[in-house]
């Protein structure tokens, strides 16, 4: 009786985690189809802007399927920030006509850091979810204990 109980905890918990790649991609796709909708009116900034939105939200809602959200992981943290500087803030620039920061014009270079952004957001996520961290922390010893204090603190 036992093992039935614990071959259908393991299916149910495999069954929990199946639905987090094809949500994941539907979620995409949806946003595509929607920024397809509306492609006269798209620039390749906005596109850009579009994709690593989506990139973003996607890790958010993988997250959240695999019930492992934590607003201070890693990535939820790095979403937060990727969105910040390279969604809401382009974003402004682009509604306002303003592209100065400090005295300097960015209007030449914005696509190419829109473009590095999201290159820059797919390898830190692809990353964060590779295993090879992980393989690599599990065969190395732990750091041993300092024995005084000051040498805890040496610049």
């Amino acid at each position: 009786m036992s093992q039935r109980v614990n071959l259908l905890q393991a299916l149910t918990r495999r069954s929990k985690r199946r639905p987090v790649i094809p949500i994941t991609l539907l979620c995409l796709l949806a946003g595509f189809l929607g920024a397809l909708s509306a492609w006269p009116l798209l620039s390749p900034e906005v596109l850009t802007i579009a994709i690593i939105a989506a990139l973003l939200c996607a890790t958010v809602v993988v997250r959240i399927l695999q019930g492992q959200f934590d607003w201070f992981e890693p990535t939820i943290i790095f979403v937060i920030a990727w969105g910040l500087l390279f969604v809401a803030r382009p974003i402004g620039m682009l509604l306002t006509n303003s592209f100065e920061a400090s005295t300097y014009q960015v209007r030449q270079g914005f696509e190419g850091m829109l473009f590095m952004a999201l290159v820059g957001g797919v390898g830190f996520l692809l990353a964060y979810a590779a295993p090879t961290g992980r393989a690599v922390a599990s065969r190395l010893r732990p750091p041993s204990e300092p024995r005084r204090a000051a040498r805890a603190v040496c610049y």
